[in-house]
């Protein structure tokens, strides 16, 4: 894959790793939050350079908030979607000349931007007030089934195989669209399938665990 949250993934179910061997883990994640604005603020001190509080700071904290009002403020007052643009493409036709992503990119004053927002929104966009509780009740049953599923095997497997495609879901897509191009139906699979048994390879009087 060509996009950077691939490793960004990588990293962060690392940091999960180390999170779950500790008893204070309120204190351990705010600890990791204030060495992240102090390195940030050092970055931009000895660099003159924002850089990194744009990749670390704005786009986590600020850009996905502005781009979920920045939905809502337009369908609010334009035409709402019903799921034209995707799954039910083929009866209702779809009211822009652009796709959602771009059309709020231009709202905002960039029309070659690609503005990606997580289910919330989209659920806005697609049927009003009614479209949050529909995605939102939704969710809420997936999450109960990846928990019920994930009871049987260790916590740190479960949220590497769910971690990116939950993050998209909140942060950068349509919740249709994450479960069946972005993994998470494949990893709800993965987690029914997944067996918590230790396999060997055995050489004469000597075994290898897989």
């Amino acid at each position: 894959s060509g996009h950077k949250g691939i490793l960004k993934g990588v990293v962060i179910i690392y940091f999960f790793k180390v999170l779950l061997k500790r008893e204070n883990r309120r204190e351990f994640i705010l600890i990791s939050y204030l060495l992240l604005l102090v390195t940030v603020s050092f970055f931009f001190v000895l660099f003159d350079s924002q850089f990194l509080g744009s990749l670390l700071i704005r786009r986590l904290f600020f850009v996905p908030a502005f781009l979920n009002f920045s939905y809502i403020e337009f369908f609010s007052g334009n035409d709402l979607v019903y799921w034209s643009n995707g799954v039910l493409s083929s009866l209702i036709e779809y009211p822009y000349s652009l796709q959602p992503t771009y059309l709020i990119g231009e709202f905002v004053g960039s029309r070659d931007m690609s503005a990606n927002t997580g289910f919330l929104a989209n659920g806005y966009m697609h049927l009003g007030y009614l479209g949050i509780v529909f995605y939102t009740l939704l969710s809420v049953f997936i999450f109960n089934i990846i928990n019920t599923l994930g009871k049987r095997i260790d916590k740190f497997l479960v949220m590497a195989i769910t971690f990116l495609p939950i993050h998209s879901l909140f942060m950068g897509s349509d919740l249709f669209t994450t479960l069946l191009t972005h993994g998470l139906m494949v990893s709800i699979i993965i987690i029914y399938l997944f067996e918590n048994k230790d396999y060997y390879l055995v050489f004469g009087s000597k075994k290898l665990k897989l």
